[in-house]
């Protein structure tokens, strides 16, 4: 009997089934972006690891707040501090304080850093306390947030629930930025040419956006443009699961 791929996929069981279905959808899906990627993606001036879910966003991220110029930068997750490397540079280079929230102790080079300062809690907890109390966690007086950087459950509740809290403390020309907008059972391209594979969050940080601001986002395309009845745009960029920045003008 011929052994077809069907019958060869069909026979095959448990891991070696799934690891069959990963080589043909990485086949598929790099056959499908074609090859006009770039050779390597330089992160390492920020002190950054390559290749990682984030890797493709921070030069634009550095090129972002660099020509904003913010003042007062909150980031709500920090994990292994990929973004916050960027933003902390940034911070020494014009000698203002970052801030973040994370469930998670900081990790031990931004513990040592002097520009920048990191509050262990619940952010939205946190957020509401900053709210009352127009003060940070240490006592420092608060001041309204310029750039606002969400990347922490990626779950819809907690998204939602987040802008709830945060927006009420943005400045009036603030941006804020989201990670991971496009997270889906595909995978998603990297500038390299890799695939980046997510997980399924059933649309949790793009589908809390939708509802917030009331529009309707296709987070598998590349855009830029108006959130109708607003004065804010939304650009997005559907790569590396995603990077979604909103900007009040």
């Amino acid at each position: 009997m011929e052994l077809t791929f069907k019958t060869f996929f069909t026979r095959a069981k448990g891991k070696s089934r799934y690891l069959i279905r990963r080589i043909s959808e990485e086949l598929f899906w790099q056959w499908r972006v074609g090859r006009h990627v770039a050779k390597k993606v330089e992160v390492q001036q920020f002190g950054a690891q390559e290749s990682t879910d984030i890797s493709d966003h921070l030069n634009f991220l550095s090129l972002l707040i660099h020509l904003q110029q913010p003042k007062a930068i909150l980031e709500l997750g920090t994990r292994g501090g990929e973004s916050t490397r960027v933003l902390e540079s940034y911070c020494r280079d014009f000698a203002c304080i970052g801030r973040s929230i994370d469930l998670e102790p900081a990790p031990d080079w931004l513990e040592r850093s002097s520009h920048w300062k990191h509050f262990l809690g619940d952010d939205c907890s946190l957020g509401e306390s900053i709210y009352k109390t127009k003060a940070w966690p240490d006592g420092t007086p608060f001041q309204n947030i310029d750039l606002l950087f969400i990347d922490t459950s990626h779950e819809y509740p907690h998204t939602k629930k987040e802008l709830e809290t945060f927006f009420p403390l943005l400045a009036p020309k603030a941006t804020m930025i989201f990670h991971d907008t496009n997270l889906m059972k595909t995978p998603t391209r990297r500038l390299d040419g890799r695939l980046g594979y997510g997980w399924d969050n059933q649309r949790g940080v793009i589908r809390a956006i939708e509802e917030f601001f009331s529009i309707e986002v296709l987070e598998m395309n590349y855009f830029f443009k108006d959130l109708p009845g607003t004065n804010l745009k939304i650009y997005h960029r559907p790569w590396n699961n995603g990077f979604t920045v909103i900007q009040r003008f």
